[in-house]
């Protein structure tokens, strides 16, 4: 039987602005493989720059952080479930974490061509024994809009991305007519990782609500147990 612990925590101020979360529901923390998903929007087709670092750590140990192996994508249209974890991103690229182009703070650069207005990044990281973790926190050094989901679950989304809990179309922003206002990241070089960017005041904090659901206990089988009865009988 699976134990479930919940913790739920407020979802904190950055240190320059609030990050939303929207979902009311506490995200899964899954032991073994778990699924980190990323939105970055643009502000407008014509913008010089886009990036999106994230950090995620649990009780302090660093899960997913810049220089992290990511599989991402620019879309053309939009993409059913890409953001939950059974999603296949095979047939996407693969790179190093972040994704985006100018500024020199992209591990992965991709060329902007005609104008990007949104890339999507999934995260593959592992949890030994999720039941144990007390605290989880995301950290976000981006320019100019996001989303993140933990397995599917919405988990902080930038304050220049509106409809909290809403999974938005692949053109969110100045190619589907709204507004994503501008937002400077730190503009750190790359590193992996840079060890000075989690200290900027770019930086947009999330404490993250969690479910984390431990694995079944192993108990010895009865066949076993049997074995060992008849073992000592025998003696």
């Amino acid at each position: 039987m699976k134990r479930v612990y919940w913790l739920v925590c407020a979802v904190a101020l950055g240190v320059a602005v609030a990050v939303h979360t929207a979902s009311a529901a506490p995200a899964p923390l899954l032991p073994g493989e778990n699924i980190l998903a990323a939105v970055n929007s643009n502000d407008g087709l014509g913008s010089s720059d886009m990036s999106l670092i994230l950090q995620l750590s649990g009780d302090g140990k660093v899960w997913v952080d810049e220089g992290h192996a990511v599989k991402y994508l620019v879309p053309t249209a939009d993409v059913p479930g890409w953001e939950k974890p059974g999603f296949n991103d095979s047939s996407w690229k693969d790179g190093l974490s972040s994704v985006g182009f100018a500024d020199n703070d992209d591990n992965t650069a991709i060329d902007r061509g005609a104008g990007v207005v949104t890339i999507y990044t999934r995260y593959r990281f592992n949890v030994s024994d999720p039941a144990s973790v007390k605290s989880v926190v995301l950290l976000a050094d981006f320019d100019d809009g996001y989303i993140v989901w933990l397995n599917g679950v919405e988990i902080a989304r930038s304050a220049q991305m509106k409809n909290a809990g809403d999974t938005p179309k692949w053109d969110y922003g100045a190619a589907g007519g709204l507004v994503v206002p501008n937002h400077e990241a730190s503009d750190l070089a790359a590193g992996k990782p840079n060890a000075d960017r989690w200290k900027h005041a770019a930086i947009e904090k999330t404490n993250v609500s969690f479910a984390a659901q431990a694995g079944a206990a192993v108990e010895p089988s009865g066949k076993l147990a049997t074995a060992w009865a008849e073992l000592k009988s025998s003696r």
